[in-house]
């Protein structure tokens, strides 16, 4: 089966707590955290909306794709497109990213 379609973002605050991702989501989770230090930090360095590629990529890596195929010229913003994500989901706690219980072995 394929995963479900999952709709474009037209800008980066649209950037959501993954689904799969059961932290209660407020303003202080670690998503929203990290988020709004990667908003400002986006903003600092004149980036105001996303690209195409980043549209479209976000999104999806975002809710668990784990195979994302894209092409665009040079310059588009396909290393942003994959890098978001992976910033955002880095603060993601083992075992809610793993999907494994909090005790350790």
């Amino acid at each position: 089966l394929l995963p479900p379609s999952i709709d474009p973002i037209s800008s980066f605050e649209e950037m959501t707590q993954p689904t799969w991702w059961k932290e209660e989501e407020n303003n202080n989770s670690a998503f929203n955290l990290l988020k709004r230090v990667i908003l400002q930090n986006l903003e600092q360095g004149k980036w105001s909306e996303p690209t195409p590629i980043q549209m479209q990529c976000i999104p999806g890596l975002l809710n668990g794709r784990k195979d994302i195929l894209g092409a665009a010229p040079t310059g588009s913003g396909k290393s942003g497109a994959f890098i978001l994500p992976a910033l955002l989901l880095a603060a993601a706690p083992t075992n809610i990213f793993y999907g494994t219980s909090s005790s350790s072995s």
